[in-house]
């Protein structure tokens, strides 16, 4: 527990340090994900109970694959707990986007960004839309939620207990 609470400081920093001087929005929030569900992760590692002085973990939680971990499985539980467990100022890196005029007064245009794995593959991997005609276009990253989100785990992070 602590190496993973440890990692995720390491990756809020990371992404704190990019995303203050000048280096990419949308990769700094992809850094911020990985911290996000290593803190899934730590809250699900919280929850196994010793028996005898040893602890029973579930291996995919630590990426291990298993016959029925294929894919994103893996990663679910751990975004699941982040997103149970954190106040949405720590989920939401990019707000809806309204503009006047564009589409209409107030349209949404732009879905709401949220830390999770869908994220994360539209950051750092070029894919094709749903109908396979044209390239899936990053997510917005709003630095400003970015940046409250990066704080907010901080915070939260050290104030963990590790029993």
């Amino acid at each position: 527990m602590q190496e993973t609470l440890n990692g995720i400081l390491t990756l809020l920093d990371s992404a704190e340090k990019l995303l203050l001087n000048g280096g990419n929005e949308a990769i700094s929030a992809g850094l911020y994900t990985y911290a996000f569900e290593e803190y899934g992760k730590l809250f699900l590692l919280k929850t196994c109970v010793p028996s005898n002085g040893n602890v029973e973990i579930n291996e995919e939680w630590f990426g291990k694959r298993t016959k029925s971990s294929r894919g994103p499985k893996s990663h679910s539980p751990k975004f699941k707990a982040a997103i149970n467990n954190l106040p949405d100022e720590c989920k939401i890196l990019g707000a809806p986007i309204f503009e006047k005029g564009c589409v209409g007064p107030g349209v949404q245009i732009e879905e709401t960004v949220i830390a999770d794995f869908e994220a994360r593959k539209s950051i750092f991997y070029c894919d094709l839309n749903d109908a396979n005609d044209d390239i899936k276009p990053v997510v917005l990253i709003d630095s400003g939620l970015l940046k409250n989100a990066i704080k907010t785990l901080e915070t939260i992070t050290y104030g963990t207990s590790i029993p």
